[in-house]
């Protein structure tokens, strides 16, 4: 991702992308480098700009959630100078992004995590959005297990200001393990986790504290 400073518009930057960095909810792609907006660093506005070629449906979406996290990033300090072409000196106008690079599997689960609410710093939401996903795929990739238990605790003790046990379906402990052996090493763990009746968003809060987990994990051991 690369934005340029704009000639005509104070505090702007046009946004550009490179072929299938734009990844919608379907899993599809945008196959080819195209500018999607632009973002002001000062107001946090973002415009998103539709190529002429054909997108996948969803495009739009996607490319507002890019906006975001480059504006984020923009905010954060996180650019550095691109080359020039000529004369070899850095351009002081076009800009990258400074991270590393984020393929199609990773950019799914990114924008799993920025939807849902992965997000919790202000002014971070990119960067904590996608070190989940990477946590959630270390996670994935060693083998650790993720264990759901009845918590133990009265479910009173629980409650919210605007919260009653009608409410509640179920409250539950979760643990992370190294390995799914019975006496595998507890990486980590979090109680008291209530979950409503909606088992679409139960599913994804399961999958969002489980990333929580696993992002601890990676951080106490030097992953991230």
């Amino acid at each position: 991702m690369r934005i340029k400073k704009s000639d005509h518009r104070k505090d702007t930057f046009v946004v550009q992308v490179d072929a299938d960095e734009v990844v919608v909810d379907s899993g599809k792609t945008v196959p080819y480098p195209t500018w999607i907006g632009t973002i002001n660093v000062k107001t946090g506005k973002v415009d998103v700009w539709t190529p002429a070629a054909s997108v996948p449906r969803g495009y739009r979406s996607a490319a507002k959630r890019m906006l975001e996290e480059a504006l984020d990033d923009a905010r954060a300090g996180k650019l550095t100078p691109n080359p020039g072409r000529h004369s070899g000196q850095m351009s002081q106008r076009v800009m990258s992004i400074a991270k590393p690079p984020i393929d199609a599997d990773l950019r799914r689960r990114y924008e799993f995590f920025k939807t849902f609410g992965g997000g919790g710093r202000v002014g971070h939401a990119a960067e904590d959005s996608l070190n989940l996903a990477r946590a959630e795929r270390i996670a994935e990739e060693r083998g650790w297990d993720t264990r759901w238990e009845e918590e133990q605790e009265s479910w009173e003790s629980f409650l919210g200001d605007e919260m009653t046990l009608d409410d509640i379906s179920e409250v539950l402990w979760c643990g992370l393990y190294a390995s799914d052996d019975e006496d595998a090493e507890l990486l980590d763990s979090l109680g008291g986790i209530t979950f409503g009746h909606d088992s679409r968003e139960n599913r994804n809060y399961r999958r969002l504290v489980a990333a929580e987990l696993a992002l601890q994990a990676c951080q106490e051991k030097d992953l991230l």
